[in-house]
């Protein structure tokens, strides 16, 4: 999950001001923490592509919602999927060229359909490597 600190309204005003925020895994362990800047970091995305240039999104999943992620910038670029929002029978799908997690699996969607389905990875170069993922469904 991710959460914003120092903050009434978790999800208010995203571009207004610097913000400190904090990853939680399903166990509740903090896995990092991140600052961001006006235009920075994280971007919401209801439908179509996912930038690859924001460090994270945020997905608003609402009925059927298709969304794609194109290659990264440079090896090693990660790349955080959390969804925020998820009403009427979500079933959000990300195309992509993938790596499960066992790193040789190739895949080519990721399916989120419940707030706090998220997913981590890494651009290899070729596609990107799932690092982590909770509740996604990788196809």
């Amino acid at each position: 999950a991710l959460y914003r600190l120092a903050t009434d309204d978790p999800w208010a005003n995203l571009e207004a001001y610097t913000e400190r925020w904090v990853v939680v895994d399903h166990e509740g362990s903090i896995r990092g923490t991140a600052a961001r800047t006006a235009g920075g970091a994280l971007e919401t995305v209801t439908s179509g592509a996912l930038s690859v240039a924001k460090r994270t999104t945020l997905l608003s999943v609402t009925g059927t919602a298709a969304y794609t992620l194109g290659s990264g910038l440079y090896a090693g670029q990660r790349k955080s999927v959390f969804c925020s929002v998820a009403a009427s029978i979500p079933a959000g799908t990300i195309t992509g060229v993938f790596l499960d997690t066992d790193g040789t699996t190739a895949r080519t969607t990721a399916a989120f359909n419940a707030v706090s389905d998220e997913l981590e990875c890494e651009w290899t170069g070729a596609a990107w490597q799932v690092l982590t993922k909770t509740s996604v469904t990788m196809g």
